[in-house]
């Protein structure tokens, strides 16, 4: 008999019309925040597809479970969407129950209490907690003061807490190196996420880069926005077309991460440009999302799968002594790919 093909969460979450991690959340058990309507039509077209749904031990037992809390980043939320963290979520669960521990998503920054909650959390067995996202410096302290066993992804806090990041300077080193050395010269730096000190890095970082190239003799624009959606990419791509004619329009874009970069090239296409006969785009980002539609975006990132791996190597076997903290940073990959290409100039 031919073996059923196994279904995802991310199948689950596309029927239902909700987030990948809002789907993680329910069908890892967790219902506190979620209203029974949501639940019932989760867990009814998970069992319609055919997903497996783990058996969770009740809520009494959990005093004798090693149990993570997972929070947040402001700006995020399981009725919301980032691609990345939502990505970054799932896989965290799945090596958790990998490793038999369970987790509990928190909530977010701005809505978590640390010393109303973690005093509770501890008693029925939570003493680590991973946080998704940059949070403030102050929140690590308020976290720390209840609980010592803590990692973040995606920032870094080197007296504070353990950390896994990509090392963002060499994944933009490979795409402004890759479209150099496609003959790019006017390039455009589509920024997103601007209240956060990792955009301004990163902007910083794309500058320096650029400006090392010095004998190519690269120009740079910057646009940039609030968030770092599809949405904003489109907007971001727009407000380029509209300062240009296809005479003076740069010939590659730099994005903030894969989201941008695809709303970046949406917004190319309906106004008649060619990615990449006309404009080059590449993007920060090694989830799934550049591989979904065409064209495949190129991009350079850590693989989130091992940044996830890393940072449950960090909760679960390094040692948490004051001034102990491991910072890692993942080698980033380049991924060449249908988006980019030869600049207008030389093809």
């Amino acid at each position: 008999m031919k073996q059923r093909k196994s279904v995802s969460q991310k199948q689950v979450a596309e029927a239902v019309g909700v987030t990948q991690a809002l789907v993680s959340y329910v069908l890892n058990g967790k219902h506190d925040r979620v209203s029974p309507e949501v639940k019932e039509k989760i867990e009814s077209k998970a069992r319609e597809l055919g997903y497996v749904i783990r058996q969770h031990p009740p809520s009494q037992n959990l005093a004798q479970s090693n149990l993570v809390g997972l929070l947040l980043r402001s700006g995020l939320s399981l009725g919301g969407y980032s691609h990345f963290f939502s990505y970054v979520l799932e896989k965290v669960q799945a090596e958790l129950l990998n490793r038999k521990v369970f987790s509990s998503v928190l909530g977010t920054e701005e809505s978590f209490e640390p010393d109303l909650f973690l005093p509770n959390f501890k008693s029925i067995g939570m003493d680590k907690l991973i946080i998704l996202g940059e949070v403030s410096e102050k929140m690590i302290k308020r976290i720390k003061k209840h609980i010592s066993n803590v990692v973040v992804i995606s920032a870094s806090y080197p007296n504070l807490c353990h950390s896994v990041n990509t090392n963002e300077e060499q994944a933009i080193d490979l795409l402004v190196s890759h479209l150099v050395d496609s003959g790019h010269k006017h390039m455009v730096w589509v920024g997103g996420q601007r209240s956060l000190k990792r955009f301004q890095h990163r902007f910083e970082t794309f500058k320096k880069l650029v400006a090392l190239k010095s004998d190519a003799y690269i120009r740079y624009e910057v646009v940039q926005s609030d968030e770092s959606s599809y949405i904003d990419g489109e907007i971001c791509a727009r407000q380029v077309l509209e300062a240009h004619n296809l005479d003076t329009m740069p010939t590659a874009f730099v994005c903030h991460n894969g989201m941008m970069a695809r709303g970046a090239i949406n917004y190319l296409h309906k106004a008649g440009a060619r990615v990449p006969e006309d404009i080059s785009v590449v993007g920060l980002d090694m989830t799934d999302l550049p591989t979904l539609e065409h064209p495949f975006i190129t991009t350079a990132y850590a693989g989130v799968d091992s940044i996830c791996v890393k940072a449950v190597d960090l909760l679960l076997d390094s040692p948490q002594e004051d001034q102990m903290y491991i910072n890692l940073s993942l080698p980033s990959r380049l991924e060449v790919r249908e988006s980019s290409g030869p600049a207008r100039s030389i093809i």
